[in-house]
């Protein structure tokens, strides 16, 4: 089931991020969280929207993280959507959740 983040998410959005960004400390993935829930934005996108895929037993396995950018080099109508983090747990990849994480992001 595909549904948009909520708080009660941040503990399992936090877990995947963490995989997903090896580099950065727990603190400061979480402090993005937190400022993409409040304001919708980190560094000025518009509109950032985070789905999360939660499987039959109601566990995170999937997420994903898009905004509006104002601007793109390379594209040249704007605004452009833009996917800004994918990550779907390895026991839960080849399902077709990343496929489906895109798809209601559109």
């Amino acid at each position: 089931m595909i549904i948009k983040a909520t708080d009660k998410d941040f503990d399992e959005w936090l877990r995947m991020r963490e995989h997903l960004y090896p580099e950065y400390g727990s603190e400061q993935l979480l402090s993005e969280i937190k400022t993409i829930f409040a304001k919708r934005s980190i560094l000025g996108e518009l509109d950032y929207f985070v789905l999360v895929y939660k499987d039959g037993f109601n566990k995170l396995s999937g997420f994903i993280e898009t905004s509006i950018k104002k601007e793109l080099s390379g594209y040249e109508k704007s605004p452009v959507g833009y996917i800004e983090s994918l990550y779907v747990d390895p026991t839960s990849r080849r399902k077709g959740i990343a496929r489906q994480l895109v798809e209601h992001s559109e």
